[in-house]
């Protein structure tokens, strides 16, 4: 019993660190561009997974992996669809939705992870179970996103596009990542993943955003560094514990608690509203995601 109650802790801490990451963006964006907090939450993510895999990780056994350039060149892209793209994306569309609507957008990705894995993984197909789950994921953001474009296409409409590209980035990344060696450390993995990451935001943020221009207030400060260390850092060697405790199975529901946790959050801590169509919305993408997990016959 005790063991099962940890269980069920490390997974309700994980989808509350996932869940906050929304309401830490809005302290961030409030007076940050969006690529310095970006470029922030990679940099402060990258040395708190160095610093964890150096604590909990093994050494890779095989040298040669570590100075293939096809690996450096597989690591370079998924930085672009797990960091670069998706966390940049966030805090632009953060700018201009609440983060109760940016926690439900980006409950649809294992949805995409679904549709894009049968169309490029080998031996992945659909059933009638993925389709149904795709569908209702798609009239998930059909419902959120159309209402708004009777007022015609506003900063609203972009911001939403700009978190459903990112929900899009992050299960390519999903995808990518199978074809990492297994040989390498999940951690080792991440922390390569981010230090790549590092190199062209920081320059871009050193570039564009000059941040010694910038105005950091204690709150954005504590934004990025929640979202850095926590939400791009210890929740990963969170996540990886779980999965040794129970299963992949087990660990996958957050993907049900990190929409609801993130929406609650914004209403009740946030002072955000939410209308009657976001509500369906968030039901009926909640629905795609159960179905996604229904057993499924080959």
């Amino acid at each position: 019993m005790p063991s099962l109650i940890i269980n069920y802790l490390l997974l309700g801490a994980i989808a509350l660190i996932w869940g906050s990451q929304f309401a830490f963006t809005e302290l961030a964006i409030a007076s940050l561009p969006p690529l310095t907090i970006a470029a922030g939450r990679i940099f402060v993510g990258a040395l708190t997974v160095t610093l964890l895999a150096y604590c909990f990780s093994k050494k890779e056994n095989d040298p040669a992996q570590k100075t293939s350039l096809n690996l450096y060149l597989t690591y370079f892209i998924i930085s672009l669809f797990e960091a670069v793209l998706p966390f940049f994306l966030v805090a632009y569309g953060q700018q201009h939705v609440d983060g109760s609507i940016a926690a439900i957008l980006l409950g649809t990705i294992p949805i995409f992870t679904l549709l894009f894995a049968a169309i490029f993984v080998s031996g992945k197909n659909l059933n009638l179970l993925s389709i149904v789950s795709i569908l209702c994921g798609f009239m998930g953001i059909i419902i959120l996103i159309v209402p708004g474009l009777q007022e015609g296409w506003n900063a609203t409409i972009i911001g939403q596009l700009a978190i459903l590209g990112a929900a899009i980035s992050f299960s390519i990344s999903l995808i990518l990542l199978k074809k990492l060696p297994t040989t390498i450390p999940p951690l080792v993995s991440v922390r390569n993943i981010l230090l790549i990451a590092c190199i062209p935001m920081v320059l871009l943020c050193l570039f564009i955003d000059q941040p010694w221009n910038l105005t950091f207030t204690s709150s954005s400060l504590l934004g990025i560094f929640v979202l850095g260390a926590f939400c791009a850092g210890i929740v990963y060697l969170m996540y990886m514990i779980l999965i040794l405790r129970t299963d992949p199975t087990f660990a996958s529901l957050t993907n049900y608690l990190v929409p609801p946790v993130g929406v609650m959050i914004g209403v009740f801590f946030m002072d955000e509203k939410l209308e009657y169509h976001h509500i369906l919305a968030l039901i009926i993408i909640f629905i795609a995601l159960i179905i996604n997990q229904l057993p499924k016959k080959t």
